[in-house]
């Protein structure tokens, strides 16, 4: 702020005017606009008597005036119009940094937040696989010759991947298994954390109004009002949204699965601890040639379950939200 200091020598201007013998008729001040006495013949007081102008040099003091500046209003006329009781007119790094460090104009540092994004690996998701199960048994019919065409001589139900003691005759054997693909069930979790990214603002604002706002241009900044909200910038400015802070929100996570395939095996043992092999048979209800045995096993091997986690998603949003307009 600009300080204007006048050094004032205080005096008197006595003027004596005579009536008659010696009276005096009166006495009168010089005062300056300020309201100080002013010094109208370099320093020294004039008297007059009898028509004759005499100067009597008087010892006065020296006083320091303060004078404030006439400013009561920010020059901002480089900007467009704009409601003056609304807006306040702010200097901006649109990439961040650091006010001007000028004592005079007290620069108040508003930092702010633009174009929020999610950080990358924000909001992925996992999943993992809770149950994926083949059938838990197969049936195999058991006939008196290799055509499958007698009537059955039994029906033997067969839980998977054990040892059953069972004597069968040479004859023809019909096995069957299903389903031979078992859903895959998941459960999703979202592994990652809502991470936003901004770009920085900052926004410079001084209470005084003698500063030299509309040079700030030429120092690299931009020159724009702000109000806290959001609102619509008035006509001839661009609007730059901004926020005092940033979040995230994650919405929730998707898997995508494939069924199991279920492969069995059915086999035949010639002693009863299903040890040395007899026969092998396909499990699609076609007639199988049989050999007399004396123990059968059915085997059934699953595939590995996987569960696909969709991509993660979510919003980045500005908080506090502020409204930013600058010159184009």
């Amino acid at each position: 702020m600009e300080r204007e200091v006048r050094r004032l020598r205080l005096h008197r201007l006595v003027v004596v005017a005579v009536l008659g013998a010696g009276a005096v008729l009166g006495v009168a001040c010089g005062l300056d606009q300020g309201g100080l006495l002013v010094e109208l013949d370099g320093g020294k007081d004039s008297t007059v008597t009898d028509g004759a102008i005499v100067d009597v040099k008087i010892d006065a003091p020296f006083i320091d005036v303060y004078v404030p500046p006439a400013c009561t209003t920010l020059d901002a006329s480089c900007l467009p119009a704009y409601p003056l009781d609304a807006w306040t007119p702010v200097a901006v790094l649109v990439d961040g940094g650091a006010c001007p460090l000028d004592p005079d104009a007290s620069w108040s540092t508003i930092p702010l937040k633009t174009n929020p994004s999610l950080a990358p690996g924000s909001c992925s998701c996992a999943c993992s696989v809770t149950a994926s199960n083949c059938a838990p048994e197969g049936g195999a019919t058991i006939g008196f010759n290799s055509n499958c065409n007698n009537s059955a001589s039994g029906t033997l139900t067969l839980p998977a991947n054990t040892c059953v003691t069972n004597s069968t005759p040479n004859g023809g054997l019909t096995a069957t298994y299903g389903p031979t693909q078992a859903p895959t069930a998941c459960d999703a979790s979202s592994t990652g954390d809502a991470q936003v990214i901004t770009q920085p603002v900052t926004a410079c604002a001084s209470p005084s109004c003698a500063i030299d706002y509309c040079g700030m241009a030429s120092q690299g900044f931009r020159l724009c009002i702000m109000q806290s909200g959001i609102h619509a910038c008035p006509a001839n400015y661009v609007l730059r949204a901004a926020g005092l802070n940033a979040g995230a929100t994650c919405f929730g996570c998707g898997c995508g699965s494939a069924p199991v395939r279920c492969t069995p095996t059915l086999e035949s043992f010639v002693d009863t601890t299903c040890t040395t092999l007899s026969e092998t048979y396909s499990t699609d209800g076609g007639c199988n040639a049989n050999t007399s045995s004396e123990s059968m096993k059915l085997t059934v091997v699953r595939g590995s379950p996987t569960c696909d986690a969709s991509a993660g998603t979510g919003t980045a949003q500005l908080t506090q939200p502020q409204t930013v307009c600058c010159i184009p």
